[in-house]
């Protein structure tokens, strides 16, 4: 073969060779820009799931602050209600005497009574809701049985029953169990039916508020429930 083939067909190899090079060089260029921009659509989606996550957590908070609104102004409707009802009709209903043994009680006399001990009660129709501190207590006489009942529920905390039950056999006055909501429930009675002295019923209304803010510090301190634990951390104001 002469030699100005052999030149040739090296230079045609060194050429084919060379762009060979030349395409492999731009498929990994293409390559790493592909891989930057899969990279940076993957930050900016973690981004949007994040402010979602927040403006459903906003939203959530301002629920419930509307919620708490709303409970505020329906019981100062009722405060401001029971004051005009109190100054329009006649005083038939006679004081609590602190003398007296007592065996009924009408609501009147339990409001008297709350508010005697510095406790906040509100009359929504034939319910009595109490306030001891920041948790709302349901105050209930039963005619018929001659009792009176306070009962707090606890919504969002750990349902333990080791808790329940440890709470049953080491306090007295009151007693714990979980209702069919799966809610926690603290509750304690007093017998009117031998006569009770007023004094009587308010030391019992004022152990009770002790004893519903030493119940909720040691839930606080057991933990929220699982559905509870990522929402964001507030007092909560417990229903009725």
């Amino acid at each position: 073969m002469p030699t100005y083939y052999k030149i040739f067909f090296m230079l045609l190899g060194i050429l084919t060779f060379s762009l060979a090079c030349g395409s492999q060089k731009e498929l990994v260029q293409l390559m790493q820009q592909n891989q930057e921009a899969l990279k940076q659509c993957q930050q900016e989606a973690n981004i949007s799931k994040v402010k979602a996550q927040v403006n459903l957590e906003r939203q959530q908070d301002l629920r419930n602050e509307i919620t708490q609104l709303r409970e505020a102004f329906l019981l100062e409707q009722d405060r401001w209600r029971d004051q005009v009802q109190s100054l329009s009709k006649p005083r038939s209903n006679a004081p609590v005497n602190s003398a007296t043994n007592l065996r009924e009680l009408n609501p009147e006399q339990i409001i008297v009574l709350v508010r005697s001990v510095g406790g906040d009660i509100k009359r929504f129709g034939n319910r009595l809701m109490a306030i001891f501190g920041k948790i709302k207590t349901q105050i209930v006489y039963t005619r018929k049985d001659k009792v009176l009942t306070a009962h707090a529920r606890f919504k969002g905390y750990k349902n333990d029953l080791k808790f329940i039950n440890d709470w049953n056999r080491t306090k007295r006055f009151s007693r714990a169990y979980i209702d069919k909501d799966a809610d926690i429930v603290l509750e304690a009675e007093i017998d009117l039916e031998p006569g009770v002295s007023e004094e009587a019923i308010k030391n019992w209304l004022k152990g009770f508020g002790v004893i519903l803010n030493f119940f909720q510090h040691s839930l606080v301190k057991q933990g929220r429930s699982k559905g509870t634990e990522e929402q964001t951390e507030k007092i909560e104001r417990h229903r009725i």
